[in-house]
């Protein structure tokens, strides 16, 4: 597999005192995988892969040199994974290794105008976000266990900072420590007769720490630690009956919690109702008339240091 991609940036504001940027990116991506499966009675089945991945990242700034970058990156990705039975119950273990690049425009070095407060601004020398993750997941009928543990490195984010006294410039950045995240849920989707509930209940534990500068200690530097969990629950429920018609009461609950270098000082809760009718072989053609959020109570409050 190969990309190979090219892309020029030309930002410019008028009547307005920000700089002015003028950029090319060229990335190549040349990648490698192979992957091979077995199964062994009494065993189960088992799964193995690994991905090579050769990126070349060359970024020009052409009004300013000094900040030029290039980077060239060798990384492998490797995946394991086995499934199998125990009686009534299904079982499944994984483990896998990947990557997320941040997108163009969070790459883009412009400072963008978002309102008479707020600016945004991306960085070109933002590295790839690295995520490391084990998991286990479990089923019996219709209950559903699964529990996870995963490691960021480089994880990708918003930074916020003061611009020239008396704005605030909301940065993409990376996270330089690891960031881990503990996840379990269960769920439940049963059927009995028209009536199909899907419930669900988790829980995110993390474990963050980050150095930011502060002129006011000792050192200019304060360490922050977000390990605050958030619980999840979700409770949907449809009625499915004759003719294709089917309705929906669902809510959806967050709990106050730390996510990343984010607080949210508020839970969150978001009710709605479906309405929906199908036509057609199969259904194909559907209708659905949906109305969310009536409480207005889905937005939470959110604190970053």
């Amino acid at each position: 597999e190969a990309t190979f991609v090219e892309r020029g940036n030309s930002y410019s504001i008028t009547n307005y005192p920000l700089p002015s940027s003028d950029s090319k990116v060229n990335e190549n991506n040349v990648s490698a995988f192979a992957s091979y499966s077995f199964s062994l009675p009494m065993f189960g089945s088992v799964s193995a892969g690994l991905r090579y991945e050769h990126v070349g990242f060359n970024y020009t700034d052409l009004l300013a040199s000094e900040n030029s970058m290039v980077r060239y990156q060798d990384e492998f990705f490797p995946s394991l994974s086995w499934t199998g039975h125990f009686g009534p119950v299904q079982a499944s273990l994984a483990y896998s290794l990947r990557t997320s690049r941040p997108g163009y425009d969070d790459l883009s070095d412009r400072i963008k105008y978002i309102n008479s407060f707020t600016l945004m601004q991306g960085d070109p020398k933002l590295k790839n976000e690295r995520k490391q993750e084990v998991g286990m997941n479990a089923r019996y009928k219709w209950l559903n266990l699964s529990v996870s543990y995963e490691r960021l490195d480089n994880a990708l984010t918003q930074m916020f900072k003061i611009y020239k006294d008396d704005m605030l410039l909301v940065k993409r950045s990376n996270i330089t420590q690891p960031v881990r995240n503990f996840l379990v849920f269960l769920s439940a989707n049963p059927t009995w007769g028209v009536y199909s509930p899907g419930w669900s209940a988790g829980m995110q534990k993390p474990w963050t720490r980050i150095e930011f500068d502060d002129p006011r200690a000792e050192s200019g530097k304060v360490n922050i630690s977000y390990t605050k969990p958030r619980l999840m629950f979700t409770f949907n429920n449809a009625f499915r009956f004759r003719h294709s018609w089917q309705l929906e009461a669902n809510m959806n609950i967050q709990s106050k919690g730390d996510y990343l270098n984010f607080r949210m000082t508020t839970p969150g809760c978001n009710i709605g109702f479906v309405v929906q009718k199908c036509w057609l072989k199969n259904d194909a053609l559907c209708l659905r008339v949906s109305l969310q959020d009536i409480l207005k109570r889905s937005l939470q409050k959110t604190y970053s240091d």
